[in-house]
């Protein structure tokens, strides 16, 4: 396929794209204003009452959860901060536009590979000594967010690349572009562009299969890259070959194959139980 017949049939696949929740859409835009105050972001979310149950839900579970109950709105901003918030209100934006409630078969999957990467990308930024963890929560959260349009759009040749990937001993990606031209990563980069995420994100969402032609400094990149690769070592993922972070990605975020392994099984329990908290909320 042709670059410019790749271009049109994202194009196509995207246009019809339900988008983003106004609240969490709204809430994406005030994190980037410095001058955004507890009541004024508090002030939004509380405009949508679904939402603001759901993140009073998961603003109590052990993994967000401080020294005290959160029993309001307000309080949970105050005490987990807006980057912590901002997780919460894409996490549950996500997951109600792919069906989060009524999933089954391989979008649940696609959902509970996405958090554990979400989860798995936040811890790897936190032993890593890297700021603004949550932003590496986000990015592992939508990395495959191509995978959701595939999968609803085409189910049965989304089933039917899986297949082929097991069968042939290739990865998922390399199936998808044969089936369809193009792969999840580019279709995901397309979708946040509609869905006019920040640019951050679009880097992971994009080259998370390939980093070897990554310039410097393209630290999320690389950590969503092993996050994901983690991730289906953690939920002993099938399907999409083996599970191997390259090593150009381990090089430059300085930690070993052997250090991502261990750190994988050590932290296996904590990523399963708070996975299950976060997909069932």
């Amino acid at each position: 396929m042709e670059p410019y017949e790749i271009i049109h049939a994202i194009a196509e696949m995207t246009e019809n794209l339900q988008p983003i929740p106004q609240v969490a859409a709204r809430v994406m835009e005030m994190m980037g204003d410095a001058d955004t105050s507890c009541k004024e972001l508090s002030s939004v979310i509380s405009k949508d009452p679904g939402l603001t149950s759901r993140i009073l839900s998961l603003s109590n579970a052990p993994y967000y959860r401080r020294m005290e109950s959160i029993t309001s709105l307000n309080m949970a901003v105050m005490i987990l901060g807006f980057g912590t918030i901002q997780s919460l209100v894409l996490t549950i934006a996500v997951g109600l536009i792919f069906g989060r409630t009524t999933a089954r078969g391989s979008l649940a999957q696609i959902w509970e590979h996405s958090v554990a990467a979400a989860l798995v990308s936040e811890l790897l930024a936190k032993r890593l000594g890297l700021r603004e963890q949550e932003t590496y929560y986000i990015a592992g959260l939508l990395h495959d967010v191509g995978k959701f349009v595939f999968c609803q759009r085409f189910p049965e040749k989304f089933r039917e690349g899986l297949k082929m990937a097991r069968t042939e001993g290739i990865p998922f990606f390399e199936s998808e572009r044969i089936q369809f031209g193009f792969d999840h990563a580019q279709l995901g980069q397309a979708v946040l562009r509609k869905w006019h995420l920040p640019e951050i994100y679009h880097a992971p969402v994009a080259h998370h299969h390939r980093t070897d032609s990554l310039r410097r400094g393209e630290t999320p990149t690389l950590v969503v890259h092993v996050a994901d690769n983690m991730a289906h070592e953690i939920l002993q993922s099938e399907g999409d070959g083996e599970w191997k972070p390259e090593a150009v990605a381990l090089e430059r975020l300085g930690v070993g194959e052997a250090d991502i392994h261990e750190m994988a099984s050590k932290d296996k329990g904590m990523i399963l139980e708070n996975l299950e908290l976060i997909v069932k909320s």
